[in-house]
C-alpha cells in the first residue's frame, strides 16, 4: 500500500485560506447601495406656470409615495417678431433626483411635427421649476386646476 505524503505546510496554508468555521458560515458581504438623493418635492402633484413675451407654459410633476417621479410640460411659443408660433408637449418619465434639486428625466418632446427623445434635467423645488439651461426663466408654483386651459384655452 502506498502512502500519500502531503506537506504539512501546504495543508496549513490551505486551511488558513478557508477561514474559521464562523467565517465559512457567515453570509457573504453585500456592499451597501449608494445613498439616493432626497427628492425635492413631497408626494403628490405639483404644478408650475410661466408666461412671458415669447412663451406660455405649464408643468405638472407627480411624485408617488414610493419615489417614482413623472411629469408633463406643455406650452405655446409665440415669437411675434419672427412670426413663429408652435405648441409643444414634453412627456417626462423615470425622474431621478440628484444633488441640488436636479431631477433627470427620460423625455419625449413633440414640437412642430418633430419628435425628440433623450434625457432632460430640471431644477425643481416646491416653489419653482426650470429646465437646465433656462434657469433665468423659471416657472412658478401654480394651481393645477385649470392650468392646461390657461395654456390651451378651450374654443
Amino acid at each position: 500500500m502506498k502512502q500519500l505524503i502531503f506537506p504539512v505546510g501546504a495543508l496549513a496554508a490551505f486551511l488558513a485560506g478557508c477561514g474559521s468555521p464562523e467565517d465559512r458560515m457567515a453570509p457573504p458581504h453585500v456592499p451597501e447601495k449608494p445613498p439616493v438623493a432626497a427628492t425635492p418635492l413631497s408626494a403628490g402633484t405639483h404644478c408650475y406656470f410661466r408666461e412671458d413675451e415669447s412663451t406660455t407654459e405649464g408643468l405638472e410633476i407627480t411624485l408617488t409615495e414610493d419615489g417614482a417621479m413623472t411629469g408633463y410640460n406643455y406650452g405655446n411659443i409665440h415669437q411675434e417678431e419672427q412670426a413663429y408660433y408652435a405648441s409643444f408637449t414634453i412627456d417626462l418619465t423615470d425622474g431621478v433626483a440628484g444633488a441640488d434639486n436636479l431631477v433627470t428625466f427620460d423625455s419625449v418632446t413633440e414640437v412642430d411635427g418633430d419628435t425628440q427623445t433623450g434625457p432632460m434635467a430640471w431644477i425643481i423645488t416646491e416653489d419653482s421649476a426650470a429646465p437646465e439651461g433656462f434657469l433665468d426663466k423659471p416657472m412658478q408654483t401654480a394651481d393645477c386646476d385649470g392650468l392646461e386651459d390657461r395654456i390651451f384655452p378651450p374654443l
